[in-house]
């Protein structure tokens, strides 16, 4: 994931930026600018998804300009680690008086700018998590498991579902009971289309299951219906329709053929999503669904096998039956 870089769209700091670029380079990470993003869309909506995406940010503070405050203020409200830059400490907004900054010298960036945030982003850099962190933060009383991480909001992201398919190296695999947040709105959908075909294509030996609760299954209609929402039915439908449709399109391109499968079951229990279950550093995303409106703020986990292997080969046994046994779901 990127650093997100934040600071004026103005002339006089393209010399800024280029020394931020070359810090970037020697540390091997990548960093983006808003004024770079070369998708349609509007601006400050760009920035926001920018800023939630990021591992962590940079702020040139200097002339005190709004927008970056503004962007600080949201990237700190993530839990994202904020490094300042400025030319001056004058240039400090009062709250940040008191925050880790490296105030560099036009006259001598490489010793006053460079160097400094060289070191800071290696130092960012080797700390990173091993899980994709998108708007994750730390989560307490799990002493069971000694990685758990929680999604802040599932409306902010839908627990880096996308980052986790893009990390993925053989195998995704989902269980939910209707999937319905990634077809709630059409761009979710065709990106969820378009992530699961990159990341089939890279390989004839990556695959996809997906275990979708069948809409004919009076049973759990309603008893989704009765504690979730009213309208689980249609929204269940949907989903179905969905996916169906995306079996039919994997089974018509050549070279995915066979390779993402669906099975309907009476009943899925949890939402479930693992990346890579047959391998070491296996990830486990436990979520509540998205379409319940009071799930907005719930958290979710994830769990990492490497780290808890005894959790994670319980949920995985479990369902990996009920995807593969014919009887899995008679046994529960």
């Amino acid at each position: 994931m990127p650093i997100f870089v934040m600071m004026p769209f103005k002339e006089e700091f393209a010399v800024i930026r280029a020394s931020v670029r070359e810090a970037a380079n020697r540390a091997k990470v990548e960093c983006v600018w808003a004024d770079e993003i070369t998708e349609a869309g509007q601006i400050s909506d760009q920035i926001v998804a920018e800023i939630r995406r990021s591992w962590a940010c940079i702020a040139d503070v200097t002339g005190q300009n709004s927008n970056v405050a503004w962007e600080i203020g949201y990237a700190q409200a993530l839990g994202k680690p904020v490094m300042t830059i400025a030319q001056s400490a004058l240039d400090l907004f009062f709250d940040l008086k008191d925050q880790r900054t490296i105030v560099y010298s036009r006259d001598n960036l490489s010793r006053t700018l460079v160097q400094h945030l060289t070191t800071w982003l290696e130092r960012l850099r080797w700390s990173q998590p091993s899980v994709p962190p998108e708007d994750l933060v730390g989560t307490v009383g799990h002493e069971k498991t000694s990685l758990v991480l929680g999604a802040k909001r599932i409306a902010d992201t839908p627990y880096g579902f996308f980052d986790l398919i893009a990390r993925a190296k053989v195998h995704v695999f989902l269980a939910a009971q209707n999937h319905f947040f990634f077809v709630e709105r059409p761009e979710r959908a065709e990106q969820l289309r378009t992530e699961l075909l990159q990341f089939l294509n890279v390989s004839k030996s990556r695959r996809v299951d997906i275990m979708l609760c069948d809409e004919t299954a009076d049973y759990a209609v309603r008893t989704w219906q009765y504690v979730t929402a009213e309208r689980y039915a249609k929204d269940l439908n949907l989903a179905a329709s969905f996916f169906r449709d995306l079996v039919a399109w994997a089974a018509a391109t050549p070279d995915i053929t066979g390779r993402l499968t669906i099975r309907q079951v009476s009943f899925v229990p949890m939402s479930v999503t693992f990346i890579d279950p047959e391998a070491g550093d296996g990830f486990l995303v436990l979520t509540p669904n998205g379409y319940e409106e009071r799930n907005i703020v719930r958290p979710c986990f994830v769990i990492s096998r490497s780290r808890n292997d005894d959790i994670f080969q319980q949920y995985w046994a479990a369902y990996y039956q009920r995807f593969n046994d014919p009887l899995g779901e008679a046994r529960g």
